[in-house]
């Protein structure tokens, strides 16, 4: 089994989602997750100092942190690792002599057609941990009781979990963007946003084409969210898009297979900014709703990150490094804004095997114990079934 250390990353994820820094570009080439914890750095003994000059009403900040991106998650098994078997060619179609029979004439019947089959594996596993320690005696002193000193206790686990779950958050995430990197560049692979394909579909440019075909007075992408027209072009398109994917066909992935997607199995996720622009300049003022109203879906405030200012920018913007499908020991550089959805197929990303340990350790000479959490998952996409990618884009400078 093959297990990498994911901590530096997730931590740099972490503070591109919380606002601390920029979009960095993001290396999943061989790691398909993200994730970080967020601690203080001051010693227990100085927290405890900070907690001693206490004032009447003692109040915990204590919530918990719900992670977007939880259907991703998908089954949870223990030995083991993950194979999948798909079929790579449909069975050919052949006249049938049952109803052309000729007089003396020999139907053989013994012929043998191998099915062609292949199988995936997926044994590769990522890992991190987050540390905590906790000195109760010499917090005692700080509280009026030992409820107040069990709240505080508990807050500090609590933290723990919350870290925990922003850098799963973050790890789905990240898997989204890997597979909308890889759509973009089996569509357009010279990377020019101003293109579209089948699969990467450049909501800007087919709406030019459609109402603008002189190029005379084209739809800038700064103004695109903005105009209701527009906004209705995206909803039909994507609308549409859910429709073709319940056909069979070898347009909508990467592996050029025969592939559907019943509706029930499809995962559509929507920028937010897309879908509250929808919502207000098409709803807002529209009698049969039903008619304009988006997909069922689920919305993400951001793809990668939301930088430090959270503009359309950084939140509609992933950047990664794929694997080159032509060379799988080098990566290429996927820099791509203007993301406003990804629909995919149930079977075309997702977590397994997401499994937290904690274990703990007394110090003797120091009374306080150290808890250690472990986080392990397998994190996936599969290139074969479908995936398609919707954006705004045009040219450098435009």
């Amino acid at each position: 089994m093959d297990v990498t250390q994911v901590a530096t990353l997730v931590n740099s994820v972490f503070s591109e989602k919380v606002g601390a820094s920029a979009l960095l570009e993001t290396d999943l080439s061989n790691v398909v997750d993200v994730g970080n914890a967020i601690f203080n750095n001051m010693s227990y003994d100085k927290f405890t100092g900070a907690l001693i000059d206490r004032i009447t009403r003692v109040i915990f900040v204590d919530r918990k942190y719900v992670g977007a991106l939880a259907k991703l998650k998908r089954e949870q098994w223990e030995y083991g690792i993950k194979e999948k078997i798909y079929l790579t060619e449909l069975p050919v179609a052949v006249d049938d002599d049952a109803y052309q029979l000729v007089d003396n004439t020999n139907y053989p019947q013994d012929t043998f057609k191998q099915p062609s089959a292949a199988a995936k594996f997926y044994q590769h596993m990522n890992n991190f941990r987050i540390d905590i320690s906790v000195a109760e005696k010499q917090a005692r002193s700080a509280f009026a009781s030992a409820d107040q000193l069990n709240s505080f206790v508990s807050l500090l686990f609590n933290s723990v979990d919350t870290a925990l779950a922003i850098r799963m958050e973050g790890l789905s995430e990240s898997i989204i963007a890997t597979l909308a990197g890889n759509v973009i560049y089996d569509d357009i692979n010279d990377l020019d946003p101003s293109k579209t394909g089948i699969k990467a579909v450049n909501l800007l440019k087919l709406y030019n084409d459609q109402f603008d075909p002189g190029g005379n007075n084209p739809l800038k992408a700064a103004d695109a969210l903005y105009t209701p027209a527009f906004i209705k072009f995206a909803v039909l398109t994507i609308s549409e898009y859910i429709d073709k994917l319940k056909k069979a066909s070898t347009l909508f992935n990467c592996g050029k297979l025969v592939r559907f997607t019943p509706k029930d199995k499809q995962q559509l996720l929507l920028l937010s900014r897309f879908k509250k622009c929808a919502d207000v300049y098409l709803q807002s003022d529209t009698f049969n709703e039903e008619y304009t109203a988006l997909p069922l879906s689920e919305s993400v405030a951001y793809w990668q990150g939301s930088g430090t200012d959270y503009g359309f920018d950084n939140i509609s913007k992933i950047h990664v490094d794929i694997k080159d499908p032509a060379d799988p020991t080098k990566t290429i550089e996927v820099e791509w804004g203007g993301i406003l959805g990804v629909l995919f197929d149930y079977d075309a990303a997702g977590i397994d095997c997401e499994e937290r340990t904690v274990s703990s350790h007394v110090n003797a000479a120091g009374l306080f114990t150290n808890y250690f959490y472990h986080q392990t998952c397998r994190d996936w996409i599969d290139l074969n079934e479908n995936a398609c990618v919707f954006f705004i884009g045009e040219a450098a400078g435009e």
